[in-house]
């Protein structure tokens, strides 16, 4: 029954204070009774309203919500609606659930709606003679999965698995079993980790198909309609590893003073094809992955790594985005067009930051020098400029795992941002607000880059904690603006804790989206963003691709019904995105965390000296090397206590805040879990404190 038709009856329902009939709701409604009666049947069905012995309808006290399963077995709907363990009626953690109200904060469960996703990972273990799967989501450790004995798995195989029925107490029978590999084969874990977030590593057989069909080089016939610029001076920037070159740059000094920057960004477009099959699973994906030791691609690297990226003294296709800027940094004209060029060199940024600090200098790059001297300059303006609008900088070091061939964890590094970076990173920032402005001044539907203003109590939060330590900032003002996260940033910078500081204030923010209705990106303090300078490896950029074809064609007229219906799909398409690309941080995140457990695996029994990075009612977590943090546990203390109001701990000994240096000893280090145990360091051992920076010896 219509959806719309079943919301507008509810209304009604919920809206009356007594009981109402089927007659008095097909008035108040002008719907048809048959169809009024058809829906009540199916929302009495959903729990969703109860009949009266009058043969009435009426609201019910019914939550419908997910539900969360705590440690010791109870469970929370809305938060503060306690469910003990006798109401869960074997409801897992993150189920949708129905759960009606039997006291002012209590519920209990009366029926699972779904599951909180379509398949979980887990590892076949074998208890007696029978074959179970015991699930890696910590949450749900307490239920097994049984499996059939005549399906081909052996203990240790991690699997992807449907949840069936219930088979008695806290066993499910395992449906539409998946073998991932083997817990003991190189990159499993890492696998794993991926499904856990519907992560898919391998490209399905049509795609693959379709990825090979494409030709490897430009033919005369793509050149059609679009400027020559391969005799120009084009280069692209990457990472020393990088294999899927998606945007290079160009730059020039005009007779005004002013500079003529280029970005000319791979057309993936011209190769993926609205609908294809390429195109389908481009979607599905929403975005490349990036993994410790791999990269799980948006497309293919055929065409990845191949024709759609921009090599070195090669053809390739491109959209260019040329912008004229004064010396201020003002954008006082802009082109955008289809285009071909041919990139005259590969560089790295660890070689353009040598380069241009003139040591370990790479002389193949000595042609190139007074461009990169020239964007270094545009870089700088343009980079003042932002932050003088209030563009907020949080200074995040990146966790690098460094992995041997066999994918263990042998090194965890803190990636510094460098200069040649942030160049590239100015640039392409130019080009998105650039194109976010041409569109935004059509009116018409688009998909943006939107980041809405940072959670008030979570501010207010913050800052009351940081008072507590002793730090000196500025008042929240009424009218929130991103130049006043940018002066708490700025008060802060010199407090040994800074980095812990900055990670709390990030936490506050709310995170970037994507979406058809423009509100403004509040951390770069822009009215108009979009991201239009990765389309190898983010579905919304090739999206943004097809807008500008599609709205920069000759013909193109505007349709208010065909412009309707493409709102409707850039909407859903730029939520799917965003889900897909927070699964992705995700899944990086758990990765990061596993494999640093597996790292300090191998430090049992060790000493580090560490920052103690946040306190709860848990104890106190500890950064012990480059990021990598554990648990010193409340109850291996003596006589301890945690102070909500001033965020320490209390012993007999000593107190325990936020940004105090302390010696500890690695206990015990659980990959499965992901989680490091640490005990306060007691004996006069010689200190192993470990410390490394990229390029160190």
């Amino acid at each position: 029954m219509n959806n719309e038709i079943k919301t507008k009856i509810l209304n009604v329902i919920y809206n009356e204070q007594n009981p109402v009939d089927a007659h008095e709701i097909s008035k108040k409604t002008n719907i048809d009774l048959k169809d009024v009666c058809e829906s009540l049947i199916d929302l009495e069905k959903e729990l969703k309203i109860r009949v009266t012995r009058k043969h009435k309808y009426t609201k019910t006290n019914f939550i419908f919500d997910k539900i969360t399963i705590v440690k010791n077995g109870v469970g929370y709907v809305n938060r503060d609606i306690y469910i003990n363990n006798r109401s869960l009626k074997n409801a897992i953690d993150g189920d949708n659930v129905v759960v009606e109200l039997i006291g002012k904060n209590e519920g209990k469960v009366l029926k699972i709606l779904s599951h909180e996703k379509n398949y979980e990972v887990g590892r076949v273990i074998i208890i007696g003679n029978k074959k179970y799967i015991k699930l890696d989501d910590i949450k749900k450790k307490n239920i097994l999965l049984s499996v059939n004995n005549n399906v081909s798995v052996v203990e240790g195989h991690k699997v992807t698995v449907k949840i069936g029925s219930i088979v008695k107490e806290n066993i499910y029978k395992a449906d539409e079993i998946k073998i991932i590999g083997h817990i003991n084969d190189p990159g499993i874990d890492i696998l794993s980790k991926a499904a856990m977030f519907d992560i898919e590593t391998v490209f399905p057989e049509e795609v693959i198909k379709e990825a090979n069909s494409i030709p490897n080089k430009v033919l005369e016939q793509d050149l059609y309609n679009r400027k020559d610029l391969r005799n120009e001076t084009i280069f692209t920037i990457d990472g020393d590893d990088a294999k899927d070159l998606d945007d290079a740059i160009s730059i020039k000094i005009l007779p005004n003073g002013n500079y003529l920057l280029g970005v000319h960004i791979a057309d993936v477009g011209h190769y993926v094809k609205e609908n294809s099959e390429l195109d389908k699973e481009a979607y599905r994906r929403g975005t490349s992955c990036y993994l410790a030791d791999r990269v799980i691609p948006q497309l293919p690297p055929i065409l990845s790594n191949g024709i759609c990226s921009l090599n070195e003294n090669t053809d390739r296709l491109t959209k260019s985005c040329v912008m004229e800027f004064d010396q201020k940094g003002k954008l006082v004209n802009y082109e955008l067009f289809d285009s071909v060029i041919n990139s005259k060199k590969r560089m790295t940024y660890k070689k353009v930051n040598d380069s241009l600090e003139n040591k370990n200098f790479d002389y193949s790059y000595e042609p190139f020098m007074q461009d990169l001297k020239r964007m270094q300059k545009l870089s700088n303006i343009l980079r003042t400029k932002r932050e003088k609008n209030g563009c907020i900088n949080f200074d995040s070091k990146e966790m690098k795992i460094i992995v041997d061939e066999n994918g263990k964890a042998i090194d965890v590094i803190k990636k510094e941002r460098i200069e040649s970076e942030n160049l590239i990173e100015d640039f392409m920032i130019a080009a998105n607000i650039t194109v976010a402005t041409h569109i935004n001044y059509m009116d018409l539907p688009f998909v943006y880059r939107i980041h809405g203003e940072p959670d008030i109590e979570k501010l207010e939060d913050f800052f009351a904690f940081v008072r507590l330590m002793k730090e000196k900032i500025s008042k929240i003002p009424k009218n929130m603006h991103p130049k006043v996260i940018r002066t708490i940033l700025e008060e802060l910078k010199n407090s040994p804790n800074y980095e812990i500081y900055s990670n709390l204030l990030l936490r506050c923010m709310q995170k970037a989206v994507y979406d058809v209705n423009n509100i403004g990106h509040f951390g770069l303090s822009l009215e108009n963003y979009t991201h239009f300078t990765s389309p190898i490896r983010r579905y919304p950029d090739l999206l943004v691709h097809r807008l500008l074809d599609k709205y920069n064609k000759e013909n193109f007229i505007y349709n208010k019904e065909k412009n309707d219906s493409l709102l409707k799909y850039l909407t859903i398409a730029s939520k799917h995105s965003s889900v897909k690309e927070q699964n992705a941080d995700k899944c990086e995140r758990e990765v990061n965390k596993m494999k640093s457990a597996e790292y300090m695996e191998n430090h049992i029994g060790e000493k580090f000296t560490g920052k103690i990075t946040g306190v709860n009612e848990f104890g106190f977590y500890v950064d012990i090397y480059n990021g990598i943090e554990g648990l010193v546990k409340l109850i291996d203390l003596n006589n301890a206590f945690f102070d909500k109001k001033t965020y320490t701990i209390y012993t007999n000994d000593r107190n325990y805040k936020i940004g105090d240096i302390i010696d500890v000893i690695v206990d015990s280090s659980n990959k499965e879990v992901s989680h490091i145990n640490l005990s306060l360091a007691n004996q006069p051992e010689k200190n192993k404190i470990l410390k490394k920076v990229i390029g160190s010896d």
